[in-house]
């Protein structure tokens, strides 16, 4: 794994704690352990967003989103947090702000739902930059999720959208 530093091992029968240190990243000095201590819900959360890191996918959308100066949260990171919510079940924005409260002791505090809904409307302004990634690919949505109709517009309008050279 580039970037990080592997502290070590420790194991025994039925339980272990692989230590991993990043050098910079919002994981610094996390730990993984299975003493039953601490424990946070939806822990989940944590494979779900290196798995976005490790892919370059938020480096990648953060060059979608405008700069902004201080207080002026990381768009990128805020749609990262949005979609693992939705794979963690949520069904609103404001469900997925009051699941960021679960996870503030892994990522830091979260998003408002005023903030997530200004990140999305920021997306429906930047259509072409992201129509390459949606190309030849199928969206299935449960039809009762409030969200499915308007995902369904927005999924069909990027596809028909002339390919990026």
């Amino acid at each position: 794994m580039r970037g990080c530093d592997c502290r070590g091992s420790i194991g025994s029968r039925n339980q272990g704690t692989f230590l991993v240190s990043e050098r910079t990243g919002w994981d610094r000095g996390l730990s993984v352990r299975a003493d039953g201590k601490g424990l946070v819900g939806h822990a989940g959360v944590v494979l779900l967003r290196r798995l976005a890191d490790r892919s370059g996918l938020t480096q990648a959308l953060t060059g979608v989103f405008p700069q902004g100066g201080v207080g002026w949260r990381d768009r990128a990171v805020v749609l990262v947090h949005l979609a693992i919510s939705i794979a963690l079940g949520t069904r609103s924005v404001l469900e997925a702000e009051h699941l960021a409260l679960h996870q503030v002791r892994l990522t830091g505090p979260g998003a408002s739902d005023s903030t997530v809904h200004r990140t999305l409307e920021t997306l429906d302004h930047q259509p072409g930059r992201l129509a390459h990634h949606a190309r030849r690919r199928y969206l299935r949505l449960d039809p009762t999720w409030p969200w499915t109709s308007a995902f369904t517009l927005a999924w069909t309008r990027i596809c028909d959208l002339a390919a990026v050279t």
